[in-house]
């Protein structure tokens, strides 16, 4: 950890460096340059300067345009956003529940278990509130998540050892999301199974005060359950909190829903977050797909830009989504493809967790009879979103890398199609996954992506008879866990037998 912050202090310190000197060879005094920046203060600029205080991309994408710095700035923080994020989700999700207690809560001296108490201990380090920090991404701007951890024993059952009168606990009863935590300790591990605090309350509402929680097992905290509680927490609180802004930037760029060409900047809704953005342009790319696809020929392929997790979730818990795959299938019940460019390096940058919701998007698309393919070349890493007929006309429907939040068109124009059929028959003719069935194809997908298969799947399983809102239930309406859950039954009716 001291390694990580002391690059990430060293990145910002190059940083506040650069523009303190660029903002002095411009002329810029802290008091005419502050407004200029979303109202960023004195002091704030100070602090930034000395790599005291970190900054959002749009600070710096503005400090690029004043002082004509090219693009510097921002490609800068790209590059330190990404190592940050790397690092900090490959030290947050290991490869089990005892690296998440070590890195959630105070864990002891290594190879010794975590002591959290006995019921007829002192619990009074029971009874607090720790919070975990969900890191950011490229789109997720990182939040954290309140806990409760309590001794728990497992005898074919998870019952966690509450304090008397936490079914009353203002945890419980509060707005705001948590997650109630029992710790298992069995052969010098520790095992850790959450419950969200919606959930927990509805458990406890009949019982008596001093009744133990039921946590079913399939909540165990694992790159599984992280994975997924990580996207829908980091979702969730941003939509909620743009809500309101959101529903009128939908409003207001409605007028271009008919265009078959279009593009929205980033600064036609400069409000919203990053990932309440990339909710805005997934929505209006689906409803363009959807409106034009009834153009073309022929059973169309598409060409999809998602290459990480964090991207990749948007298809498990945006409720359009969903919407979008039930309609393109009562279009099309056989033969779409679906082309994904994940690269190597890509695969190496994430952790387990980030990599298991890649390949919960290919299984959900092959739920719904989509062939996924995979390239594992970088080159193909910037093609455009595209929907293709063997007419080769296109529909091109960019959100993720797109200039602005996003960029659609419909087109027959010969060099654009050109290249994407070119794109698409090379990953037709050598795909990374070349299995004859569905089983197959994920089967080489998870081995692609270092995934053990027996454990994802046996997961999948338990996931998808429990239901993924008791441990993580999302509060936007804009979600929904109908394509995670889907996607969880998918695989985990998966057998071994079935993927040979």
């Amino acid at each position: 950890m001291g390694d990580m912050r002391k690059s990430a202090a060293d990145g910002r310190a190059m940083l506040g460096s650069r523009l303190a000197a660029l903002r002095a060879a411009a002329g810029y005094t802290q008091e005419t340059f502050a407004p200029a920046t979303r109202f960023y203060g004195r002091s704030s600029i100070a602090n930034i300067e000395r790599g005291r205080q970190s900054a959002p991309r749009d600070f710096w994408v503005r400090c690029d345009e004043l002082l004509n710095a090219d693009g510097y700035f921002a490609r800068e923080h790209d590059r330190l956003v990404e190592q940050a994020v790397a690092e900090e989700m490959r030290r947050f999700t290991q490869h089990s529940s005892q690296a998440l207690t070590a890195r959630w809560f105070s864990a002891p001296q290594p190879g010794k278990a975590m002591s959290l108490g006995s019921p007829n201990g002192n619990r009074e380090a029971l009874t607090q509130v720790a919070v975990v920090a969900l890191p950011h991404g490229r789109y997720f701007s990182g939040t954290e998540l309140d806990v409760r951890v309590f001794p728990a024993v497992a005898d074919g059952r998870v019952l966690a050892q509450l304090p008397p009168g936490f079914n009353n606990d203002a945890f419980l009863t509060r707005g705001r999301r948590g997650l109630v935590i029992g710790a298992v300790h069995e052969r010098e591990s520790d095992y850790l199974y959450g419950l969200d605090t919606r959930n927990a309350r509805r458990r406890l509402a009949g019982p008596a005060s001093n009744a133990r929680l039921l946590i079913p097992d399939a909540y165990l905290l694992d790159e599984v359950t992280i994975g997924l509680l990580w996207a829908i927490v980091n979702f969730d609180e941003a939509l909620l909190n743009d809500d309101s802004i959101l529903a009128e930037y939908i409003t207001d760029l409605g007028h271009l829903a008919d265009l078959d060409r279009s593009s929205a900047g980033v600064a036609s809704a400069a409000d919203l977050s990053p990932t309440s953005l990339m909710w805005l342009g997934s929505d209006f790319c689906a409803r363009h797909i959807l409106r034009n696809a009834v153009h073309l020929s022929d059973t169309p392929a598409f060409w999809t830009r998602e290459q990480r997790g964090e991207e990749a979730s948007a298809w498990l818990l945006f409720a359009h989504k969903f919407r979008y795959l039930e309609q393109l299938r009562e279009r099309y019940p056989t033969g779409m493809t679906r082309t994904f460019c994940v690269p190597e390096a890509t695969v190496g940058a994430s952790p387990n967790s980030e990599r298991v919701l890649v390949l919960l998007v290919a299984a959900l698309m092959e739920s719904f009879g989509i062939r996924c393919l995979v390239t594992s070349e970088p080159e193909y890493a910037g093609v455009d979103g595209f929907v293709l007929d063997s007419r080769r006309r296109a529909i091109i429907a960019n959100w993720l890398g797109a200039e602005g939040i996003w960029f659609v068109d419909v087109t027959d124009s010969r060099t654009t199609v050109r290249e994407y059929v070119d794109a698409n028959s090379y990953v037709q003719a050598h795909s990374a996954i070349t299995g004859a069935t569905p089983a197959l194809r994920l089967h080489e997908l998870a081995a692609y992506l270092g995934l053990q298969w027996s454990t994802v799947t046996r997961r999948c399983a338990d996931l998808a008879e429990y239901g993924i809102a008791g441990l993580a239930e999302p509060r936007s309406r804009l979600l929904s866990l109908a394509g995670a859950e889907r996607a969880c039954r998918y695989l985990g009716d998966l057998t071994p037998a079935t993927s040979r």
